[in-house]
């Protein structure tokens, strides 16, 4: 089977799982430490982080599986399909220099992800995106909660990243890259206040842009979707400005659902009480 990303740079390729395992696991305890200095606003209900250590490690797991035999499995029979034109279609982009090719695949990758989130938030997919919705304690390991298909959804989106741009070969813009996908997710979901918060959300995801993304209320939680910028919030009118919404705005599912069903993406039983949030029928 080929090896979609051989053109990297040897002292990148091996090192990935590595790099990207161990931004997550400093952000985790970097975002943590310093939201319980600088909190935005005071946390409701308890800290799980059994289950939230439970949901790192699935996670983990699933993006490794995705990203080694999966992925390369995919890329070679869409390849196939178009007859081996892969290369040549990416090829296209070599007149871009370099820096101008990081742009533009971060912007295609950050809206793509944009897309694929809305899509978990659809009646099809709600309940494998549920457990990430379901702390009312929001902490650093909350961007980690997911079920296997929420993190295949997710992984997917940068599939067609991949399929529609080449990936660019700087080794340090690979590198960032890596860093800041293992990076936001723990940066976004800390309690972290962030100066200048209300100028940076013209562009950034803060977390108390994405607080509002968590709450019961889907007024407000089938809105500000993106991972790193709002811009696309902004485009396709699903931004919600955080100064409209309370800091004590309650987090979490506003029906019954068990941990356990969350994590494997079950719905809720017929006993559970499963109101306007619960997007699919009961099973």
């Amino acid at each position: 089977m080929r090896d979609w990303y051989g053109h990297l740079p040897a002292w990148y390729v091996g090192f990935d799982d590595a790099t990207g395992f161990t931004s997550a696991v400093l952000c985790a305890v970097l975002f943590g430490c310093l939201a319980l200095v600088l909190p935005f606003r005071r946390q409701q209900g308890r800290i799980e982080l059994g289950w939230d250590l439970a949901a790192f490690g699935v996670t983990i797991l699933v993006t490794f599986l995705y990203l080694g035999p999966f992925e390369s499995l995919l890329l070679e029979r869409i390849d196939q399909r178009i007859g081996g034109r892969l290369d040549a279609y990416h090829g296209g982009y070599d007149w871009l220099p370099t820096p101008a090719l990081v742009l533009l695949w971060l912007l295609v990758a950050d809206l793509l992800y944009y897309c694929a989130h809305r899509f978990l938030h659809s009646s099809l997919l709600w309940h494998a995106h549920a457990f990430h919705h379901k702390p009312e304690h929001i902490n650093p390991l909350s961007g980690v909660r997911a079920s296997p298909l929420h993190v295949v959804v997710l992984a997917v989106s940068g599939t067609i990243a991949y399929l529609l741009l080449p990936y660019p070969e700087a080794g340090l813009a690979v590198l960032a890259h890596s860093v800041l996908s293992a990076c936001v997710p723990f940066y976004a979901h800390a309690n972290l206040r962030v100066p200048f918060a209300s100028y940076l959300e013209y562009v950034f995801v803060t977390p108390r842009f994405h607080f509002v993304h968590h709450s019961r209320d889907r007024r407000y939680s089938d809105t500000n979707f993106g991972e790193v910028l709002t811009i696309w919030d902004r485009i396709f009118g699903t931004f919600t400005n955080p100064d409209t919404v309370p800091l004590d705005e309650p987090t979490g599912l506003n029906y019954e659902l068990s941990n356990l069903r969350a994590m494997l993406g079950l719905p809720p039983t017929r006993t559970d009480n499963a109101p306007s949030r619960d997007r699919a029928p009961a099973s």
